[in-house]
């Protein structure tokens, strides 16, 4: 499935408007500011806030154990770059950041505002 797809019948994305997201994610891609990491029908968005430091997007239509596997991949992914931090505004106790929790990330309260949690890669 290709990344627009899976943003566009995402649930959160389709909450928050649809076509609006994947707008925005596109505007971010084609800028340079945001890049797009894919695995199975997972997307990840890497939104740059400068200094090594990005903000993470999950777009989703797998299954929880797929997208288990998604997020290790996109782990390595991130391992293997030159980042610093990752910061995400989902609540610290969703689905997500309890995945990060068992895959070996320490995921903490965010040291900037408008963020939920950080994780020091």
């Amino acid at each position: 499935m290709k990344p627009s797809e899976i943003i566009l019948n995402d649930k959160e994305s389709i909450k928050a408007g649809a076509k609006e997201v994947l707008a925005a994610v596109q505007k971010l891609v084609s800028s340079g500011h945001g890049v797009l990491l894919q695995n199975n029908n997972s997307v990840l968005l890497l939104v740059r806030l400068g200094d090594g430091l990005v903000e993470l997007h999950l777009y989703t239509l797998d299954k929880p154990i797929t997208v288990a596997k998604s997020i290790k991949y996109f782990i390595q992914k991130i391992k293997a770059s030159d980042l610093k931090a990752v910061y995400g505004t989902a609540p610290m106790d969703s689905p997500v950041v309890q995945m990060l929790n068992i895959s070996g990330v320490k995921v903490e309260k965010s040291n900037l505002p408008n963020f939920q949690w950080m994780a020091k890669v």
